[in-house]
């Protein structure tokens, strides 16, 4: 009997599974998320240096080098998008299959087992639509987070566990830093159920299995610091620590403004100009040693860094706002709106409150005073994650999604916990209920707004895709693109796979520069970008009505007098130059 109704919950768990993938299937085309993750793709699959590449630079090795070896094997198929969504459709199944058994070990009934099925299905669907169609590997990370939390707080036994521990790890390998961002808030779900279990020598246990997980993870940045411990790569590692400081946090300092410091480091208005447009893979003195110094120099000398005081103040004022601010999402990702996320955190909130609080009221006051402590713990936890990252100022969705994330997964593993038969059979309804219908009021906007993104990506990457193929069929020339064109690209995951080496590169970006790059030149011969462009059969493309002037004008700084010839108009956005180097009398 046992194992037939474990067998139904996992049927059961899998078909929901099952019609959600399904469905979105086919409502929608499923993409990689952002260009980072198409050139992620093209690395792993060969596209971008003609070999499958375990170096991804984004990734950690040990996963990386795995689904590299899948396209080695198997170069026709889109192994990283297959990897991405059945880890994403796989962290659902999971949730929703533990959460099938805990209603059958506490004696639920058919209409309240269906009544939980419903509203979690609908809970995920109106917080976790978007992304599941716009697949980006941060949410994956975040998701298998999530996922091994749920497991830690509402299971036991070492296969409970050890599934939870190759999770956690996972994530590491996946996005080492939003695994470590979601980090302290597993700790706060094993240490609920450590105190819950309430045994002696379970301490010990606990502590064990904190280790095993801290030393999984050493595990895996020890493979990926070995995997990276070439000169070539230490070299590009700094470079890219660099780079991302200056872009993503500092800033680029104005030259005019700050002529003197470019000067004390050799760089021209024309190269400081590289930097701002992010075509500074042009120019080979932008190193590492350059990039190093830009970025501590903006630090001190940020015009815009305001105190930690004012920025901790902001920060505060930002969340609180965000938590209670329940405007409809208008788009994908911007004006950034956190509803439904914050209004669905905030009702399991008061149902776990509720229901434990109810449970109690008969026992000691010690013992309500110390479920409160647990909610409160959770949420402090949460709010100090969102104020480093609110006083950071980096706080795209694939952020602050999973941050509601890890507190849902929480909370949920709280309130199944409290489950008991029939009691509290009619609180239990209700709080299913109003959770329910709450997910259900921002069910269509979630439907809205992955249709409206993907309309909108359907027309933006048109031009692009005919640009590939365009550059696939002169397969003779190599073409490189300014950044700042190729920027609204995404790609369509499982159609029209090509894992063919792309006989074309972006000018910059953060595989710039990187040994992958240098292998991606010695296929075709190239020394450096600058000299590349001055040959044959070499072209440079740039949005039909952009400025060209900036490059014939930092080809003049460097003494080379160049034109540009305009060869070709790519689906009637792009233009194809041949940068023809003056003749000397």
């Amino acid at each position: 009997m046992k194992k037939r109704q474990i067998s139904w919950n996992f049927i059961i768990a899998f078909l929901i599974t099952a019609v959600m993938a399904l469905t979105a299937g086919l409502l929608f085309d499923f993409y990689f998320d952002l260009n980072d993750d198409v050139l992620m793709k093209d690395i792993l699959s060969g596209a971008y240096t003609g070999t499958p590449a375990g170096h991804n630079i984004q990734m950690l090795y040990p996963v990386s080098a795995l689904i590299s070896l899948f396209y080695r094997l198997f170069q026709g198929a889109d192994w990283y998008g297959i990897f991405l969504c059945g880890a994403q459709f796989g962290c659902i199944f999971l949730i929703l299959w533990r959460s099938l058994v805990m209603l059958r070990r506490a004696g639920v009934q058919g209409r309240q087992r269906l009544l939980v099925m419903l509203t979690e299905a609908v809970v995920i669907l109106s917080v976790l639509l978007p992304h599941l169609v716009y697949v980006q590997y941060t949410v994956t990370a975040a998701l298998l987070s999530g996922t091994a939390a749920f497991l830690l707080l509402t299971g036991a036994g070492r296969k409970n566990d050890l599934a939870a521990c190759i999770m956690i790890w996972l994530a590491y390998l996946i996005r080492s830093e939003m695994l470590l961002l979601t980090l302290p808030v597993v700790a706060v779900a094993l240490f609920i159920r450590w105190r819950m279990e309430q045994r002696r020598g379970q301490l010990r246990k606990y502590i064990l299995l904190g280790s095993i997980l801290l030393a999984g993870i050493a595990a895996g940045a020890l493979a990926n610091r070995l995997a990276y411990s070439s000169p070539q790569w230490k070299q590009f590692e700094s470079f890219f620590d660099y780079r991302t400081e200056v872009y993503d946090f500092q800033g680029i300092p104005e030259y005019q403004d700050n002529r003197e410091f470019y000067d004390s480091i050799g760089l021209s208005e024309d190269e400081q100009a590289l930097l701002v447009n992010y075509n500074f893979g042009l120019d080979q003195e932008i190193d590492a040693n350059c990039m190093g110094k830009i970025a501590a120099y903006a630090a001190v000398h940020n015009q815009d860094e305001k105190p930690f005081a004012e920025k901790l103040q902001a920060a505060l004022k930002a969340y609180i706002y965000r938590l209670h601010h329940l405007g409809l999402p208008q788009t994908f990702e911007y004006p950034q709106t956190d509803a439904p996320w914050n209004l669905l955190t905030a009702v399991l909130f008061l149902a776990a409150l509720v229901l434990y609080l109810t449970d109690y009221v008969r026992q000691p006051g010690r013992a309500r005073f110390r479920i409160i402590l647990w909610v409160l713990l959770l949420f402090a936890a949460d709010s100090v994650l969102w104020g480093y990252i609110l006083v950071r100022g980096r706080d795209p969705i694939r952020i602050t999604h999973p941050l509601y994330l890890m507190e849902m997964v929480v909370l949920g593993g709280l309130i199944l916990k409290q489950v008991r038969g029939n009691g509290q059979q009619r609180i239990r309804s209700i709080l299913a209920v109003l959770l329910l219908v709450c997910a259900a009021v921002y069910l269509p906007s979630a439907y809205h707004i992955t249709a409206a993104e993907q309309q909108e990506r359907a027309q933006s990457n048109a031009p692009y895709q005919e640009m590939r193929n365009y550059c696939r069929a002169h397969a003779d020339s190599f073409y490189f693109m300014d950044v700042y064109s190729s920027v609204s690209y995404s790609e369509k995951m499982f159609a029209d796979v090509d894992n063919t080496l792309v006989n074309c590169d972006i000018m910059g970006g953060w595989a710039c520069k990187s040994p992958l790059q240098a292998e991606k030149f010695a296929v075709y011969g190239f020394k450096n970008m600058q000299s590349a462009l001055l040959q044959e059969h070499v072209y440079f493309i740039q949005c039909a009505d952009g400025d060209t002037s900036w490059i014939v004008k930092y080809y003049q700084a460097q003494g080379i007098q160049v034109s540009l010839q305009k060869t070709d108009t790519v689906g009637g956005s792009f233009a194809v130059y041949q940068i023809r180097k003056a003749e000397t009398k």
